[in-house]
């Protein structure tokens, strides 16, 4: 039995194109598309494109919880499709997801190769020190 965080944005809720903070196995932001996320993903050094599917989809396979709409992309996602995006707009999407996934430490929250998993941060709204 799956457990964890109930509290996310039902698929019927969802919009495509838009930008989610997401709770994933590999990002913390993604484009939301036919239901999946397209994320940037950081793996052996590579970074690239992959798609992460919704929670509700599959008991097998859902990784992603999205948890706050963030803003509408700017990329049509008609031109999205797993393994046959373009790479020009594969390349326009990771700039676009990698300035998301910054950290204030200047690491990236999806690359354990540039991001110390002990970085902490200290929040300037709320005053306190968190691990990220």
């Amino acid at each position: 039995m799956r457990h964890g965080l109930k509290d996310y944005i039902k698929l019927e809720d969802l919009k495509e194109g838009y930008l989610y903070k997401i709770m994933a196995r590999n990002a913390r932001y993604g484009i939301y598309c036919d239901g999946g996320f397209y994320i940037s993903r950081w793996k052996f050094g590579r970074n690239y494109i992959f798609v992460e599917i919704h929670w509700d989809l599959s008991d097998s396979f859902g990784t992603v919880k999205p948890l706050k709409e963030i803003e509408i992309s700017p990329f049509s996602t008609k031109y999205f499709d797993d393994w046959k995006t373009p790479h020009s707009l594969q390349r326009q999407m990771l700039v676009y997801l990698n300035s998301k996934e910054k950290c204030p430490c200047g690491g990236s929250h999806n690359d354990w190769h540039s991001h110390a998993s002990d970085c902490i941060v200290i929040d300037p709204k709320e005053g306190k020190d968190y691990a990220v």
